[in-house]
C-alpha cells in the first residue's frame, strides 16, 4: 500500500568558489507523491486461448492480477461454462495481501472423453467471491477458449456402429 509521501529535495552548488556556482542560491522544492492506484482485478487469458485433450497437448492458462494490495484476502472464483468439455485446474485462487503483486496462473484442461465432437467453445469466467470492501465490487470476467478435440476420437454413426475419425 501506497501513502502520500512529502519529500523536499534541496540542492546546493558543491563548491561556492566553482566556476558555475556564481550567483547560485540553495533550492528547495517540495515534492508530494500521492497513492493513486485504483484497485482492481486484471484477467487475460494465454496466446490462443485453447486447449486440448492430451494427445494433442495444449494447455490453456487464465493469469490473475489484482491492482493493489488488498486489506484482506481476495477469493476468486474461476469456472468453465462447459465442464464436460473443460475446466480449471483449481476452481478457487486466493490472493492475499502478503502475495498480491505475483501474477496467479491457472491451467485450463480439455476433458478427454472418446467423443469426436469437434472443437468445442466455451467460456472461463472469473469473479471475485470474498474480499475486503473494495474488491468486493469487482466484475466478473469472461474470457472466450477453445477446447481443441483429439482427431482419433470414436464417434457413434446414426446407425450405431462405431468408428474412429481422423
Amino acid at each position: 500500500v501506497e501513502y502520500a509521501v512529502r519529500v523536499v529535495v534541496q540542492a546546493r552548488s558543491v563548491a561556492a568558489d566553482a566556476p558555475y556556482a556564481d550567483g547560485m542560491s540553495d533550492v528547495v522544492v517540495p515534492l508530494v507523491n500521492e497513492d493513486d492506484d485504483a484497485f482492481g482485478v486484471s484477467v487475460v487469458a494465454s496466446a490462443g486461448a485453447e486447449c486440448s485433450e492430451p494427445e494433442l497437448g495444449l494447455t490453456g492458462h487464465v493469469y490473475v492480477h489484482v491492482h493493489t494490495q488488498p486489506k484482506a484476502v481476495v477469493t476468486l472464483s474461476v469456472a468453465s461454462s462447459n465442464p464436460a468439455e473443460a475446466r480449471p485446474e483449481v476452481p478457487i485462487v486466493h490472493v492475499t495481501p502478503a502475495d498480491w503483486t505475483f501474477v496467479h496462473a491457472v491451467a485450463v484442461t480439455s476433458v478427454d472423453d472418446a467423443y469426436a465432437d469437434g472443437d468445442v467453445a466455451f467460456d472461463v469466467e472469473v469473479a471475485v467471491v470474498a474480499a475486503d470492501a473494495e474488491y468486493a465490487t469487482a466484475a466478473a470476467t469472461v474470457l472466450p477458449f477453445v477446447s481443441r478435440d483429439d482427431p482419433s476420437d470414436v464417434v457413434k454413426d446414426r446407425c450405431g456402429r462405431r468408428s474412429i475419425l481422423g
